[in-house]
């Protein structure tokens, strides 16, 4: 089998990349298109957000969505970019030149592997990140969500807000036994409705539990007040342990690299990790897609 010519190689991948472009950019502007309306459509119940934040908000959750619908963009590009070769008689040239099927596909297969291995180490990151500011503006703006729950490889964050008080709680270690949430290393700051500090806890363990949460070895600090130490403390809560598990951070906001490090840390906390081990092997089998 001879080998094909470099100069007819570049002319047949580029003829895939433009047929490939054309077809990404008709998606992308669906896309957007579609998420506009149905961001408009949402923000009626939750006021007058504007034009600009809407379609900002939208371009935020662009990449995420193009990350599932890159291989059917790659395919109907490689299929118009063949129709094309046909219509202009080319691929029948080609194939009495003795070019084989796989000779003139071969640069296209290339691209399509490189295509997918720079949106696995490169694109993927970026949308991941986007897509999480995307969840978090969209349970500002659009649910109201007063309660913030996230769970991550840098532990436990709580904010609970409620008509005089803001509470925000981290914790570094997160571990689950039963219907009980153990935590370590527990920081909560307390602020008034003008997010003014009124005092702060350390503790070096606790528990959530139904309705409160439970402080062991506690120090208290507030301005211009000497710290107190308590054995244990009590703290109400409407954040329940279904919430918190509820609360991980969804695969799709963290990267191909990131996905490894926060399973084996859920692992550790005695958290089902099954969708993100699921994420984690569709990406990587992407490529091959």
């Amino acid at each position: 089998m001879n080998r094909l010519a470099p100069t007819l190689s570049l002319y047949i991948g580029w003829q895939f990349i433009v047929a490939f472009v054309s077809v990404l950019l008709v998606v992308m502007g669906l896309i957007m298109l579609f998420d506009l309306i149905e961001l408009v459509r949402r923000s009626v119940t939750a006021g007058d957000l504007g034009i600009g934040t809407l379609f900002g908000l939208a371009a935020l959750k662009l990449p995420h969505t193009l990350q599932d619908v890159l291989p059917f963009a790659v395919m109907i590009g490689m299929m118009f970019a063949l129709f094309r070769l046909a219509r202009n008689s080319e691929l029948v040239v080609m194939r009495s030149a003795g070019v084989s099927v796989w000779q003139f596909l071969a640069p296209t297969l290339l691209l399509v592997a490189g295509l997918g291995v720079f949106n696995l180490m490169v694109v993927n990151p970026f949308s991941a990140s986007l897509y999480q500011t995307y969840e978090r503006l969209k349970d500002e703006l659009l649910l109201k969500r007063a309660n913030t729950l996230n769970i991550g490889v840098g532990g436990l964050w709580l904010r609970e807000t409620s008509e005089d008080r803001q509470i925000v709680v981290h914790s570094r270690v997160v571990r689950q036994d039963g219907s009980i949430l153990h935590v370590t290393g527990v920081s909560l700051f307390e602020m008034d409705k003008a997010d003014r500090f009124v005092r702060r806890f350390e503790a070096e363990t606790g528990q959530l539990l139904d309705g409160f949460l439970k402080l062991d070895r506690v120090w208290e600090s507030a301005p211009e007040v000497k710290p107190t130490f308590h054995d244990e403390l009590f703290l109400p809560t409407e954040i329940s342990i279904n919430q918190v598990q509820e609360s991980f951070a969804a695969p799709e906001t963290m990267s191909f690299w990131e996905l490894p490090k926060f399973i084996r840390f859920s692992e550790e906390s005695g958290f089902s990790t099954r969708p993100h081990r699921l994420y984690w092997h569709s990406l990587l089998a992407s490529p091959f897609l």
